[in-house]
């Protein structure tokens, strides 16, 4: 095959005027659209970044807001464990005052109880101690043991005499105006002399009142007399020694309540 220049020169030719054509009619209108692609690429992959950007602020957002409420669950639940605990201790107070309040309570009224069962028992030991004395001393008393006391209480005439005349307001020296009239209980018979005797002795001693007895019979006395004069009773038989006595032991029990232990005094011993 024999090359020809003018062919070739032709083609070459040819080829040139078509790419200028080409350069004219197509480059540009090609360049522009690559070009517009290209910007819309690049407005798409910012587009997806910014999108991206949104995404990963929401999700940093969400995980805040998430961890937020984490949070104040975790204080929610730790502030009720506390109230609880507070609440519990609280409960433990009241239930332990309440128990002490009730043990002392209890304490209170076994006391009280004690105290009244060593009352009763107190009271009837004195009781059966003062039964008991009486009933011993009515077997051994006598006409002699009453005439013996009978003798003894003219001793007393003149402390029975001024307390017959202390029922008065004027004193022993007054006019005879004022009568009273005494009630002699006695265990054995006196018999009138002897009691006129007595009523003399009071007399010399308040002139100014007129005195008068009457003698009562009375076995309860187991011995000896007893003179009740106004208000006031003198009482010199072996039943109220036996009485007085089991007073003494009452009231005595009383001052040592009253005392309040070993190292106080009451205003009886000072």
């Amino acid at each position: 095959m024999r090359f020809d220049f003018w062919t070739f020169s032709l083609q070459v030719i040819n080829f040139v005027v078509l790419l200028f054509i080409l350069k004219g009619l197509l480059y540009k209108p090609v360049k522009e659209i690559l070009e517009k692609r290209r910007e819309l690429s690049r407005k798409m992959l910012e587009e997806a970044e910014a999108v991206k950007g949104d995404a990963l602020r929401m999700k940093e957002a969400r995980e805040k807001e998430m961890k937020s409420i984490q949070d104040a669950k975790a204080q929610l639940i730790e502030k009720a464990a506390q109230e609880a605990e507070e609440k519990k201790r609280e409960l433990l107070i009241d239930a332990q005052k309440n128990a002490d309040a009730l043990i002392e309570k209890e304490r209170a009224l076994f006391a009280a109880e004690k105290k009244r069962a060593e009352e009763e028992i107190e009271d009837t030991a004195v009781c059966t101690a003062a039964t008991f004395a009486s009933s011993l001393l009515k077997d051994i008393s006598s006409l002699e043991l009453h005439k013996s006391i009978w003798q003894n209480l003219y001793r007393e005439a003149d402390e029975i005499a001024k307390g017959i005349s202390g029922t008065f307001s004027h004193g022993p020296s007054v006019p005879p105006t004022n009568a009273m009239e005494l009630a002699v209980r006695t265990a054995w018979p006196i018999g009138r002399t002897e009691l006129q005797k007595f009523m003399e002795t009071l007399q010399r001693v308040v002139p100014g009142i007129r005195l008068s007895a009457m003698e009562i019979a009375d076995k309860d006395l187991i011995a000896g007399v007893s003179i009740k004069a106004g208000d006031k009773v003198y009482d010199f038989s072996l039943a109220g020694q036996i009485e007085a006595f089991a007073s003494n032991l009452r009231s005595g029990r009383e001052k040592i309540k009253i005392s309040g232990g070993p190292g106080q005094k009451n205003a009886d011993d000072q």
